[in-house]
């Protein structure tokens, strides 16, 4: 009896829609030409693969609309299916600079092509043309997946590593930067390691992006933190990299984008602390650090208020200050 496993793998690699002799249907498969033959004629007499003559030779294919796997081993609800697909599509979008992309879309792929089998009131092949998770908060930024891959060893293998960094911020490129990565997140697009810095004695945020050269320190170990929890801390984040501090950001919305904050949440802090009869609201969040919710308050021009802290209100005041003196006198040769 023809083995399961080869009859898969064969099924397989004639559901990429490719077209082959039996000696590269063999060569492929590193099985003999004979047990090949043997699975082809059992593939044929079931109707799922068809010769086609080209010249001298016989090329092997799927029939139209033959199923290249047999039905999940394990039996899920409709529904089951149908989130697995829609999930699957989402994280792709995730994992698109990660060295995950690929694999996740061949395994799509997979029990797309074993759903089929099944009776669903949706199609798992034509899920693609009903969502678009392109920019779930903005463009991946892209990285260099096989320094990813020695980030991603490093966090699960407590291992230290030294890293070539540039701060984008200051523009600047560190050299030997010595690092215990403890795990990713993901904020306005960009991917994030938050590691233990061994310069600066700190848990602090490296953009992925900004790895210039990764090197494993192998041989050594290092513990976490102990008060450390990576889902905490990635909640106080505000949309990038954490600051040095903690701070309690008031602001005075106007009534025209008050239901935006109703019916989306900026941070998992954010509160509704007061509405008033006019339709505004006063809004508060802790956040780390403050560029990042500076450049948010500013997005917003005058339909929100800095109330607190001082020193988000002094940044605020003076970036819409000197972006309206560029307005006051235009010089018309300028760019």
């Amino acid at each position: 009896m023809p083995d399961p496993d080869t009859r898969t793998a064969l099924l397989l690699v004639l559901g990429t829609g490719a077209e082959l002799t039996q000696a590269e249907l063999a060569h492929r498969l590193r099985v003999t030409d004979r047990t090949v033959r043997r699975h082809l004629t059992a593939l044929a007499r079931d109707g799922l693969v068809e010769a086609r003559r080209d010249g001298l030779l016989k090329r092997f294919r799927l029939v139209s609309g033959a199923h290249p796997l047999p039905p999940l081993p394990v039996r899920l609800s409709e529904e089951e299916a149908e989130a697995l697909t829609v999930a699957a599509l989402a994280a792709r979008s995730l994992l698109a600079p990660t060295p995950f992309d690929r694999p996740l879309a061949a395994a799509a792929r997979r029990f797309a092509q074993a759903w089929l089998a099944e009776v669903f009131s949706f199609e798992p092949e034509t899920e693609s043309e009903v969502w678009d998770f392109s920019h779930p908060d903005g463009p991946p930024a892209p990285f260099d997946p096989v320094l990813f891959r020695t980030l991603l060893t490093s966090v699960r293998e407590r291992t230290p590593v030294e890293a070539d960094y540039y701060t984008a911020s200051r523009r600047q490129l560190s050299l030997g930067r010595r690092l215990h990565p403890l795990g990713f997140y993901v904020r306005g697009g960009s991917w994030l390691l938050a590691a233990w810095c061994c310069r600066d004695g700190r848990v602090k945020d490296f953009a992925l992006a900004g790895f210039r050269s990764v090197r494993p320190l192998t041989g050594t170990h290092f513990d976490p933190p102990k008060d450390f929890d990576l889902h905490l801390h990635a909640r106080d984040r505000f949309r990038a990299v954490a600051g040095d501090a903690v701070y309690t950001v008031r602001v005075a919305v106007k009534p025209e984008i008050l239901p935006y904050f109703h019916r989306k949440v900026y941070h998992p802090t954010q509160q509704i602390e007061a509405e008033h009869p006019d339709g505004s609201a006063v809004v508060s969040f802790e956040v780390e650090g403050l560029d990042e919710i500076a450049a948010w308050c500013r997005s917003w021009g005058p339909r929100i208020r800095v109330l607190e802290p001082p020193l988000l209100v002094e940044q605020v005041a003076r970036a819409h200050a000197e972006a309206a003196r560029q307005y006051e006198r235009p010089d018309p040769e300028s760019p």
